[in-house]
């Protein structure tokens, strides 16, 4: 496997040509020769792209840090931009709200793919399949059809399980995700690949000492090159931490920390993830 270089804070070069910016909680810039992914953006600055090149702007599901309407102002500025979004956003935001309360154009709306789960799309340079979500929305396997490198972007599937929950929760929260990473390896060994150049995979510090259920699963199970951490909601400190646990040493060559591994201040979500991130920064 190539080496990493890291140029700037959020920006990682990746080899084959891939270069990946971090922008903010699930948000991820991904480009190649001829096309620009854009994940689940909400906030952070999206750097000036290329427009000689396609650019394909997704969204996982309608959840708020991870849609927002200010992608459509890509279409204003770039001449080839498309929006593939999770069908469950075209349910919550119809057109005439789009059209009306947002400012769409015809144009910029017609831009817009909407995929349930289990679906199949393509055009002249991508294929994309998505992936049913273990909370809202889809997870995306996009692939560019001329070098074959392929990316996958989770969305919100993770294998949610929380203190304090029923075994009945536990059990059907386990089956359900088991189940959507089965449908990842096949649809991957179906592409005729060997492994995802690129994932990106949530690591939630919410979910306090089984933070690293389902990445950790997904790490054994799918074959991947690099894997970025994400949805930490701003407490990167998350990633350091699974660095430095056990569970992580077979796969951690392949784990990108986007913010290096000095201590800085994050933003903390409860009194008690104050206190123990406090806690991590004062080791």
């Amino acid at each position: 496997m190539g080496k990493t270089i890291e140029k700037q804070k959020h920006e990682i070069m990746l080899e084959n040509q891939i270069k990946v910016s971090f922008l903010y909680h699930s948000g991820f810039l991904v480009e190649l020769s001829d096309t620009i992914f854009l994940f689940d953006y909400y906030k952070g600055v999206i750097p000036k792209l290329d427009s000689r090149k396609s650019i394909y702007v997704f969204s996982s599901h309608r959840h708020p840090d991870h849609f927002c309407f200010e992608i459509f102002a890509l279409a204003e500025k770039y001449p080839n931009v498309k929006y593939i979004l999770s069908r469950d956003i075209g349910k919550k935001y119809k057109k005439k709200y789009m059209m009306e309360k947002k400012g769409l154009s015809e144009e910029t709306y017609s831009l817009i793919t909407y995929l349930k789960e289990d679906e199949l799309w393509e055009d002249e340079s991508v294929i994309v399949q998505t992936i049913v979500s273990t909370d809202a929305g889809v997870a995306f396997l996009v692939q560019e059809k001329q070098k074959k490198r392929t990316v996958y972007h989770a969305g919100d599937l993770n294998w949610w399980t929380w203190e304090g929950e029923t075994k009945e929760e536990y059990q059907a929260m386990t089956k359900k995700f088991k189940a959507s990473m089965e449908l990842v390896r096949q649809k991957l060994q179906s592409m005729d690949i060997p492994c995802f150049d690129v994932a990106f995979v949530p690591l939630d510090p919410r979910q306090k000492e089984r933070y690293a259920m389902g990445f950790d699963f997904f790490m054994r199970n799918i074959p991947v090159k690099h894997v970025f951490p994400m949805h930490a909601f701003g407490d990167y400190s998350v990633i350091g931490k699974l660095m430095r646990d056990e569970l992580s040493k077979d796969y951690r060559d392949k784990i990108i920390n986007i913010c290096g591994q000095e201590k800085r201040k994050v933003k903390i979500l409860s009194p008690e993830m104050r206190k123990r991130v406090k806690e991590l920064l004062n080791r």
